[in-house]
């Protein structure tokens, strides 16, 4: 299993060479796939460092390229299947923190209430068996912000989409939540030919026969599927009332060729990007964010996320969890010092 995960980084430092350090890009990557969160804060206390790998916190500062990787990473996989893309959003959280990680320092949070936690927004290809993160963003708080850093939710995930498009991947199916089913993603969606799924607010304006009403106001219930407009975006959407989670929900699509069913496995793929945000956490260590400035923070995301991809692909391939991929690596790595060197003999092999 060790040199399954060793070939796909072979491949991925061969695009970025000379720019990192191989040994430290490969050791930290190793260190989020073999000792997840305790890994995260090795080396950052004066009275432990001398235990821990300290140094090689020094990748963190280092300028990667992580479009590249992810990009590259995944267009061997596009040849075969179906592909979606999935966008969303998710907390870093830091319980207790006083502080938040801007572009420009390491902010006190004293003296201002309820400052939002940092968000990862993240651009993830999947098959509905593999998760393979493309692209990603860090959301601050307007709080603490600068007033020329700040962006929000909705624009982060726009410019992901829009890169996306420049690249030229063929997918052409992406799903979202209803926080970023805003009218310029749609129509934008809609202009470059993608077909698009995405929940829908009771309260949203929807045209039937001409007719302005909130969505609520057709009384659907599950399972029942109508055709319409939406408010100030042209062309019809099929529109499904579904019971999800317990919760009745509206979906939408502009690909109206799909039926009530279709339509509904569709927007369930929707929460594989929820799988990853919590698999991310539990086992690489995503929220362990022991750093006090941005580029550490953008690093530490990235190469959790590429932990998440390689590890996903291998799941698919022998039928288990991504925790059994990691027991199995630990078990063939059993100590994190010896897991450095013998990642060290296997590049040089």
């Amino acid at each position: 299993m060790t040199e399954r995960v060793l070939t796909h980084v072979k491949l991925i430092l061969a695009v970025l060479f000379p720019l990192v350090d191989a040994e430290l890009f490969t050791a930290y990557l190793l260190g989020l796939i073999q000792d997840e969160r305790r890994f995260s804060v090795l080396g950052l206390s004066r009275k432990t460092e001398k235990y821990g790998p300290g140094h090689l916190y020094r990748v963190l500062q280092m300028r990667i390229n992580w479009e590249k990787i992810f990009y590259t990473f995944a267009r061997p996989f596009l040849q075969f299947g179906k592909w979606y893309l999935i966008v969303d959003a998710s907390p870093l959280e830091q319980k207790f923190a006083k502080f938040r990680i801007a572009k420009h320092g390491h902010v006190s949070t004293s003296g201002k209430k309820n400052v939002p936690q940092n968000q990862v927004v993240s651009l993830i290809l999947t098959n509905g068996l593999i998760q393979i993160v493309l692209d990603y963003r860090i959301w601050v708080s307007p709080k603490v912000a600068q007033a020329k850093d700040y962006k929000k939710l909705t624009l982060l995930a726009f410019e992901l989409i829009k890169r996306f498009h420049f690249l030229k991947l063929p997918v052409r199916e992406i799903l979202f939540d209803n926080y970023f089913a805003s009218k310029p993603i749609i129509k934008w969606l809609n202009h470059n030919g993608y077909h698009w799924t995405t929940r829908l607010k009771a309260n949203r304006t929807i045209y039937m026969n001409g007719q302005a009403s909130p969505l609520s106001a057709m009384n659907l219930k599950p399972g029942e599927h109508i055709v319409a407009e939406l408010k100030g975006i042209e062309g019809d959407v099929r529109i499904l009332c579904l019971l999800y989670q317990n919760e009745t929900v509206y979906v939408a699509t502009n690909n109206v060729d799909l039926d009530g069913g279709g339509l509904e496995q569709s927007y369930r793929l929707r929460w594989l990007i929820e799988v990853f945000h919590r698999e991310a956490k539990q086992q690489f260590g995503l929220e362990y964010l022991w750093m006090r400035n941005y580029r550490a923070l953008y690093n530490h995301v990235g190469f959790v996320c590429l932990a998440y991809s390689i590890l996903s692909c291998l799941r698919h391939s022998h039928s288990v969890t991504i925790g059994d991929i990691k027991r199995q690596i630990q078990d063939e790595l059993y100590s994190f010092r010896d897991g450095i060197d013998r990642f060290a003999n296997f590049l040089a092999a």
